[in-house]
């Protein structure tokens, strides 16, 4: 068994501890084994092995892999049965590996994604570098994910930002993963930004210094907005697929509501506003308006919504679909989970291989849903981006 125990508490800290997801001001220990970093998912770091000390050389998942390099050590809390994923992305010409210990010994390891279901209860996490003639060791982004089954996780990001996630395996639905931001626009600027052609959300977000964003409404194969744009009073595209369609709008500090516009309508009542197809949601009620009987309408696929909930808060919202971690959703029922997040209005956003939440430092690259395409996050027209005030 390597040094120090799964259960031993981290070295007492002054304030909050850092998590780069949830409090990356936080202080942060040193990731010794005698001084655990104090990992509570969804959780996040940058470190680099290259600067830590070499104590433990092999572990008994894998006796003869050489894993004689510097470690950084993480005492990882997990607050209820849960589905643990952890994920490293390397820098170029790094090779660290990915171990999971209890008190008996080590429970798994991997490469640079380590997939277990866990019990409640303290783990230590191992991030160490791999020998074969010479040392692999240096930088590395580690995210860490724990989610129960069948519930509702709440995370707080911050003042007015709360992050909903749910992983479900009920049986009608199949295999889900919903992921909703609840923003009070009093502590929030919220931005429909207009792309320059089409961009991926992601790379967006951070030359903005964006906290958090999801894709916005449909568009063309010129990536020409086809819903709704209207960012601090400057309109850059109204509705063009539909006849009438519903937006959701709000001046700057919120708090955000929604109304009704035409083709071609510029929507000047707010300073801020997003249209889609169709409304999903309306007092808390599934009411799908327009109502077309179509594939698109029935059939399942990634899905990305934009609403506001009974405190008047933003609600920024992705489903995932095509992929081992969500089945896909039909228009209703994606309106049903969203009435169960909390939404009291709601609209559909561009979905399938566009549907992309950006939350940063909380997922691999800011990623924290997982869009179907199999080279990442699709370039989009437009989207919402969070932006501290």
């Amino acid at each position: 068994m390597p040094p120090g125990e799964t259960d031993a508490e981290p070295a007492p800290v002054e304030g909050p501890a850092f998590n780069g997801c949830t409090s990356p001001d936080g202080v942060r220990a040193s990731g010794t084994w005698d001084d655990p970093i104090a990992a509570i998912p969804p959780f996040s770091d940058r470190a680099d092995t290259a600067i830590a000390a070499s104590t433990v050389d092999s572990y008994t998942c894998a006796p003869d892999v050489d894993e004689s390099g510097p470690e950084v050590v993480y005492q990882l809390h997990v607050a209820a049965d849960a589905h643990l994923v952890a994920t490293l992305e390397e820098a170029d010409g790094v090779d660290v590996d990915l171990h999971l210990l209890d008190d008996q010994g080590c429970v798994s390891r991997a490469n640079t994604l380590l997939e277990q279901d866990v019990a409640a209860g303290d783990y230590t996490l191992v991030v160490d570098s791999y020998v074969d003639g010479e040392v692999f060791s240096g930088a590395y982004t580690l995210t860490v994910e724990a989610w129960p089954d069948d519930t509702w996780a709440r995370v707080h990001l911050g003042d007015g930002l709360e992050w909903r996630h749910l992983r479900s395996v009920r049986g009608a639905l199949g295999s889900q993963t919903i992921d909703v931001l609840a923003a009070d626009l009093a502590a929030w600027d919220a931005a429909p930004l207009q792309h320059a052609g089409c961009e991926r959300v992601d790379d967006v977000a951070r030359a903005h210094a964006g906290r958090a964003g999801i894709n916005g409404g449909f568009f063309d194969g010129s990536c020409n907005s086809l819903d709704v744009v209207r960012h601090d009073g400057v309109t850059s595209a109204t509705t063009a697929l539909r006849d009438r369609a519903r937006v959701v709008a709000w001046d700057d500090g919120g708090p955000p509501g929604t109304s009704w516009v035409v083709r071609d309508e510029d929507p000047t009542a707010y300073a801020n506003a997003v249209g889609s197809f169709p409304s999903l949601v309306t007092e808390g009620a599934v009411v799908l308006d327009p109502f077309e009987d179509t594939s698109f309408t029935n059939a399942r696929h990634p899905r990305t919504a934009l609403g506001t909930d009974a405190e008047g808060r933003l609600l920024l919202a992705t489903a995932d679909g095509r992929t081992d971690h969500g089945a896909g959703l039909s228009l209703a029922e994606w309106a049903a989970l969203l009435v169960e997040a909390g939404a009291v209005d709601a609209v559909n956003l561009d979905g399938g291989g566009s549907t992309t939440m950006f939350l940063d430092g909380c997922g691999p690259n800011g990623i924290v849903n997982h869009p179907s395409d199999a080279g990442g996050p699709r370039p989009v027209a437009d989207a919402i981006y969070l932006m501290g005030l």
